[in-house]
């Protein structure tokens, strides 16, 4: 949770960090420990019959064919800084982004405080 005063300041470093990856390459260090959380988490998430029965599932779905995990962790693993930044061009982009704030109260007026925090640049 949030203090709900804080919306706007949470936003503006949602936001920086949106900017951030437009523009500057993410560091190897930073993408390595990405990669390995996803691919720990994916896995941890497959330990169950159900669950890998489910990602049968998915992948025909989706894709028409099974897409075994270690496909996906070898694709996962090839990522590079260089093209997280051109995915970030292509899709973070202002008409793209929307902006959703679960709370039971806003503060008066934080609504133009967050379209303007919205802006990417």
């Amino acid at each position: 949770g949030l203090d709900r005063r804080q919306v706007v300041e949470a936003m503006k470093i949602v936001m920086d960090e949106v900017v951030r990856l437009k523009r500057t390459a993410v560091g190897r260090r930073e993408l390595q420990q990405a990669k390995e959380y996803a691919v720990g988490q994916m896995l941890l998430g497959l330990e169950s019959a159900s669950s890998q029965m489910q990602w049968l599932g998915e992948t025909f779905i989706a894709y028409a064919r099974w897409i075994p995990p270690s496909e996906v962790i070898r694709r996962l693993l090839a990522v590079t800084p260089d093209e997280i930044m051109r995915v970030a061009k292509d899709a973070l982009v202002d008409r793209n982004l929307c902006l959703a704030v679960v709370a039971p109260k806003l503060p008066r007026g934080i609504e133009s405080a967050l379209e303007k925090t919205m802006k990417t640049g």
